[in-house]
């Protein structure tokens, strides 16, 4: 574990404190009725990743036990959802609980369409989304008037009335967070709410006090009610894939939220001043391809493309994971810089030939959109020798599980 590199205060929390929060939070669990599972552990953990809490578990020889209804991928999406779009879905009970709390009230919703698609259609509605997978992957959003594609942080929302209720769940990362609340304010009325997810005390070192500034900043704009673990997340395909590599199950619905409730004052659903220290995560360049349910990126090539005409595949392992299997999720891994090539279930790749890697991907894209599987494709493209980086592609496709 390491620690990142910025921190809205100038004291970070030490590596050590880190470790010791998290050892006492699965000390608390155990009793002496019963050994208790590894999904109650790591929920426990408030945010910290099961393969953190696995070592921690091992450095204090703490035993666990698994069950096979913790275990499991149970979501359907297709297209497949891609860590780079920073996609985790709600539970259907944190859907139903997002429901009640929203009532009948008006609501603009960022980065909900789970929720959207649970509204009457009639409702006084609006979803904001950046992702136009979205729209695949839920067709009738297209034909909704109250449906704005784009990024919450660049959209223009002078044509978007304020609204009782506005909810959001942002990348959980500091900048992202209070970003998107700064432009909530923007979108509700005075008198109204605003509802939000907030990452756990462990789920980065400097995570309490990123928590402690947003919470300080949401007070600003009105009364401040905080639910802890209220916001259930079912894990999506690449998780449990970055799960399984790293040598643990996939835990189902491991990962909690807090559920912040802000009512905004009368005189206070206005614009603040932009805290400084609030930067958005980077957006970084990557071509998106749809390959049957998977979706494939591919890094665009910073300045001079990458091209070895002597590689018999144009693409290769990196050579730190010693396969195509990445056991992480995480912007401050230290490997996500070397990744050229990354697919919905987790798989990574560095490139050796761009132009060949997008002229594969673009023939697999058009192979899929006229009714033929990646499989299938891949067994009747004329390989012409290349029969090597035929087998590399159908592993780093994984097109067992289709």
């Amino acid at each position: 574990m390491s620690l990142p590199r910025t921190c809205p205060h100038d004291v970070v929390t030490t590596e050590s404190e880190y470790v010791r929060n998290i050892d006492a939070l699965l000390l608390s669990t155990y009793t002496s009725a019963r050994e208790p599972s590894l999904l109650e552990l790591v929920r426990a953990a408030r945010g910290a990743f099961p393969t953190v809490v696995s070592e921690r578990l091992a450095a204090l020889h703490m035993r666990w036990s698994t069950r096979p209804s913790d275990q499991g991928i149970e979501d359907p999406s297709s297209p497949e959802l891609h860590a780079l779009d920073f996609e985790w879905p709600f539970s259907t009970d944190t859907i139903a609980r997002l429901l009640d709390w929203i009532g009948y009230r008006s609501v603009n919703l960022i980065g909900l369409p789970s929720v959207m698609l649970q509204l009457d259609p009639e409702a006084d509605a609006c979803l904001i989304e950046r992702n136009p997978l979205v729209q695949a992957r839920n067709h009738w959003l297209a034909s909704r008037k109250n449906f704005r594609l784009g990024d919450i942080l660049t959209l223009d929302l002078s044509s978007i009335p304020r609204r009782r209720v506005v909810a959001f769940d942002s990348p959980w990362y500091f900048g992202e967070t209070v970003l998107w609340l700064l432009r909530a304010v923007e979108l509700v009325e005075a008198g109204g709410e605003i509802g939000f997810s907030l990452y756990g005390e462990s789920t980065r070192p400097t995570a309490p006090l990123e928590r402690e500034e947003i919470l300080t900043i949401a007070s600003r704009i009105g009364d401040v009610e905080l639910c802890e673990a209220e916001l259930e997340y079912v894990t999506p395909r690449y998780e449990a894939c970055a799960l399984e590599a790293a040598g643990l199950p996939p835990l189902r619905r491991w990962r909690r939220g807090d559920f912040v409730r802000v009512t905004v004052g009368a005189k206070r659903a206005r614009p603040l001043q932009l805290p400084l220290i609030a930067q958005p995560v980077p957006r970084e360049p990557w071509i998106t391809y749809r390959v049957g349910r998977q979706v494939v990126k591919l890094r665009r090539p910073n300045g001079r493309r990458l091209r070895d005409e002597a590689a018999r595949v144009p693409f290769a392992p990196i050579e730190a994971l010693g396969g195509w299997a990445y056991p992480s999720v995480s912007l401050r891994d230290e490997l996500r810089g070397s990744i050229h090539l990354w697919t919905s279930r987790n798989q990574v790749a560095q490139v050796l030939d761009h132009d060949v890697v997008r002229q594969r991907l673009e023939a697999l894209e058009k192979a899929a959109a006229r009714g033929l599987s990646t499989k299938r494709w891949l067994s009747r493209y004329d390989w012409a020798g290349r029969q090597e980086e035929a087998r590399a592609w159908r592993e780093l496709l994984r097109v067992d599980l289709d």
